[in-house]
């Protein structure tokens, strides 16, 4: 016999009630209310002369932070607030990161920690390294990655992304 198209419905039923179930848990979600409300924060990290604070700058549409050939220029956090694609974001141009103990210079230290302190805090972390030095690159901000997801939820989803040639990106 004939069920009328019930076996088809009896299917998708409880495909649409976990779906609902799904999404009220994500609206309900307190980190939500605070990104509407306060904006998406967002790090860029990576080693001393990557490109970011040049990508601040091209992201702000103006000169935001200054751009040096010289290592280290950025020293503390610079902050944009823009609207990309409709959403607040704070976006922070951070210090150039280097290997815990790697140099004793007090004030590049003390930009770490605010770079890893911002990283912390982001709800998005850009990494940015050198396409000439990747490997290098990547050591360097590792740590910085792996203290950032230790501070966070292990409920929180991460989204990499990522070029080893720098394009597309």
């Amino acid at each position: 016999g004939d069920d009328g198209g019930m076996s088809v419905w009896g299917n998708v039923v409880p495909r649409v009630e976990t779906l609902l179930d799904r999404m009220e848990r994500h609206m309900s979600d307190s980190m939500r209310g605070e990104i509407t409300r306060d904006g998406l924060r967002v790090a860029i990290v990576g080693p001393p002369n990557a490109g970011k604070s040049s990508f601040l700058n091209v992201l702000s549409n103006r000169d935001a932070a200054i751009v040096s050939p010289v290592a280290g220029t950025t020293r503390d956090v610079v902050e944009v607030t823009l609207d990309l694609g409709g959403v607040r974001c704070t976006v922070s141009d951070t210090a150039g990161v280097r290997e815990r103990g790697s140099t004793d210079d007090i004030i590049e230290v003390e930009g770490i920690k605010r770079a890893r302190r911002a990283a912390a805090d982001a709800h998005v972390i850009v990494c940015m390294v050198d396409a000439t030095d990747v490997e290098g690159g990547m050591v360097a901000v590792q740590e910085i990655l792996d203290d950032a997801m230790s501070s966070k939820s292990t409920e929180d989803d991460g989204i990499k992304a990522g070029s080893r040639s720098g394009q597309n990106i």
